[in-house]
């Protein structure tokens, strides 16, 4: 078994990318990540839950972001200055 994913420009059959992967590792990791979605599950099953699946996130973000955002929440514009721009000197 080849465990080297290997990733082509669109288009074009040029290489940009190679990533080896441990077979061991990767089955590891899956485990543990199924672990804990039933922990958490079980632990929260009598609480109101919204799943939340990433690839509904990334093609439908504005949906998304409306069916799960049910609170207002204030966003706040980042900080373009430094903090120590912003405090007063005494």
């Amino acid at each position: 078994m080849n465990k080297e994913w290997v990733k082509f420009e669109k288009n074009n059959n040029r290489k940009l990318k190679t990533i080896i992967l441990d077979p061991n590792y990767v089955i590891k990791e899956i485990d543990q990540t199924l672990y804990w979605e039933s922990y958490y599950n079980d632990f929260f099953k009598r609480k109101p839950m919204i799943e939340v699946q990433y690839n509904d996130l990334v093609k439908k973000k504005e949906a998304e972001l409306e069916r799960i955002c049910f609170c207002q929440v204030k966003t706040e514009p980042q900080r373009t200055r430094k903090l120590s721009h912003l405090l007063k000197k005494n």
